[in-house]
């Protein structure tokens, strides 16, 4: 009986040992800033975001580094510096949506100023379009394109 209660006490101990978290461990937020030297283009804050995923609205800040999304949640402002801030208080804010079935010319409006208007970032075009002016377009590109475009 005796030797069961040691090996349960020294169990406990090394349970206690291996799942105490470390005291200098990094939060994601903490290892995405020193990942990029505490330096990002863009910090959307104070924005209601709904991301696509689930109905649910959360109050969170955006880290944007070149044409992607670095970051989104809580985050301390004494841990980084941003080109541009920008405030979206009372603003929705709908990062990345995907819009699998497009219409649309790249040739004629290859900025597509509308679906960027509505939060889309990535379409696809071509399930339907050829075009008789640029006949080897529809065999040149990709049916999915991603775009990425820098606010104005």
């Amino acid at each position: 009986m005796r030797k069961i209660i040691y090996s349960i006490a020294l169990l406990g101990i090394l349970l206690f040992i291996y799942c105490t978290p470390e005291k200098d461990a990094l939060t994601e937020f903490e290892g995405i800033v020193q990942q990029q030297e505490g330096q990002f283009d863009i910090w959307i804050k104070n924005g209601q975001i709904l991301n696509g995923i689930d109905s649910v609205v959360q109050q969170a800040d955006i880290l944007i580094k070149e044409d992607s999304i670095a970051y989104i949640g809580t985050v301390d402002s004494s841990l980084f510096k941003a080109e541009k801030i920008i405030d979206a208080k009372g603003a929705l804010i709908t990062p990345g949506f995907i819009d699998t079935h497009a219409h649309g010319d790249p040739l004629d409006t290859p900025h597509f100023d509308n679906f960027i208007a509505m939060g889309v970032t990535s379409i696809c075009l071509g399930q339907v379009w050829k075009s008789r002016q640029c006949p080897t377009f529809y065999q040149d590109h990709s049916f999915c394109r991603s775009f990425h475009f820098a606010p104005a």
